[in-house]
């Protein structure tokens, strides 16, 4: 009799497993019971292991970064187009930052524009303490992503400022390809007939389509390399990178909607009204950034299968402490306690 509960224990065992996903291969493999499950431990951490404050750290280096990014990048775009295109292509650009924040970057692009046009020893350092400002922004993403993915932080010096390089050097050109899609998406406004709005806004919805499209990959570029941890899989990637996307696009236009309609913060901040529009913004960016990474991490602890790249390796010999690690079924304990 006992053989027959240890068998029927087993089996009952393997068969809750399955049903939770502890074999997936792919996210999308993973049952219901299984998303609950990752749902239900992502919404815990993130209270748990006080998300907000690391975006709260990742909004302030941010805060640093933007400003003169934005200079930098004005200055390396005059050098292709006129004063004029770059001051309407930069606004276009601008326009997606709520209007207390479009305030001040518009007021310190003016201000930078004009005082380094014509000096390329103030441009050069423009874009070097760019550079470096842009570079510790990283480190901050990549400290912030080790801690979400329970990882120490890379041994080698040299490889980290390296990473944080490649991120900044990365975030800065996916700017100026922005930047010179929406200076093409004024050449097509121009050579669009007159009375054609509809074949405009679709021009216009393809375009900012895409820009959120691209923004999404460069969050699964951030999930895949900026953890110090053997790299995973896309797939384990692209869950985290939609709900991040999809988060900081509904937080952007939310925030846009409430400061343009509601809020008053002029009222009680006075002149550093731009500066707080600007930092809650760029801490709403954060918080959705770590809520995809938080997602991922646990839809990686819900199966037992190798989920970083390269050949399969058994649990503990992975690189990945994600991925050495099982913590399925936990939905049944959270509604018991």
């Amino acid at each position: 009799m006992r053989s027959i509960r240890a068998v029927r224990g087993h089996w009952v065992a393997v068969r809750d497993a399955r049903a939770r996903g502890q074999d997936a291969r792919h996210p999308w493999k993973i049952p219901l019971a299984g998303w609950l499950d990752v749902l239900v431990r992502t919404r815990r951490k993130t209270f748990a292991e006080h998300l907000t404050l690391l975006a709260s750290g990742i909004a302030y280096h941010a805060f640093l970064t933007l400003v003169p990014t934005v200079v930098a990048i004005a200055l390396i775009y005059g050098m292709i187009a006129t004063p004029s295109r770059v001051a309407h292509d930069m606004a276009s650009l601008i326009d997606i930052v709520p209007a207390g924040g479009q305030v001040l970057l518009t007021e310190r692009l003016t201000h930078g524009m004009g005082s380094r046009q014509r000096d390329v020893i103030g441009a050069a350092s423009t874009v070097l303490l760019t550079l470096y400002t842009a570079a510790l922004f990283a480190r901050a993403v990549m400290a912030a992503m080790n801690l979400v993915y329970r990882q120490p932080r890379r041994p080698s010096f040299l490889k980290r400022w390296v990473v944080a390089a490649m991120i900044a050097l990365s975030g800065g050109l996916f700017l100026l390809m922005a930047l010179c899609g929406i200076a093409l998406l004024g050449y097509v406004q121009d050579f669009l007939p007159d009375g054609t709005p509809l074949l405009w806004n679709a021009v216009r919805l393809g375009f900012w389509t895409t820009m959120a499209v691209a923004t999404g990959a460069g969050f699964m570029l951030l999930y895949r390399y900026a953890p110090a941890r053997e790299d995973a899989r896309w797939a384990w990637c692209l869950p985290g990178a939609l709900v991040a996307t999809l988060l900081w696009l509904a937080a952007t236009y939310g925030f846009g909607v409430y400061v343009a309609n509601f809020a008053r913060y002029d009222a009680a901040y006075g002149s550093l009204a731009a500066v707080v529009v600007l930092q809650v913004w760029m801490f709403l960016s954060a918080v959705a950034l770590l809520l995809g990474a938080r997602l991922n991490v646990e839809l990686e602890l819900q199966t037992t299968i190798d989920t970083t790249t390269g050949m399969p390796r058994p649990a503990g010999q992975r690189g990945a402490v994600a991925a050495d690690r099982v913590e399925a079924g936990t939905l049944s304990q959270e509604n018991a306690a």
